[in-house]
């Protein structure tokens, strides 16, 4: 499952990207939150990978991901990509230490009883 999780630039992560990706722990076996800068937002973007059982290996691989890509796209729109690669892919991941330290923290889980928005 892939979702957008909102924004989780320093000031707006507490309002839902926390409470998101914490959701999503309680009923995946694995989730990965990354981010990535959205100008059409003027933000950065939160998004969750969750998976039923561990992740694949692949996404720890740059090389294999680079692969995966090239069979996908063919060699040269791969080639031809200007920002992403297997590289970016696995940065993406590394979440800056407010992140990382307020998701450790996240007890909050949205459900039907409690929902959460962001304005």
């Amino acid at each position: 499952l892939v979702t957008q999780s909102t924004a989780c630039g320093l000031l707006l992560y507490h309002e839902c990207f926390t409470i998101i990706v914490n959701t999503l722990k309680s009923v995946f076996n694995d989730v990965m939150a990354y981010s990535a800068y959205v100008p059409t937002f003027y933000a950065q973007w939160g998004y969750s990978l969750a998976f039923k059982s561990n992740k694949p290996k692949r996404f720890l691989d740059t090389k294999q991901i680079d692969q995966e890509m090239e069979k996908k796209l063919s060699k040269k729109t791969f080639d031809d990509l200007r920002y992403y690669d297997g590289e970016t892919h696995l940065n993406m991941f590394s979440l800056p230490k407010y992140l990382r330290t307020a998701l450790s923290k996240e007890k909050r889980v949205m459900t039907k009883e409690t929902p959460y928005y962001q304005y």
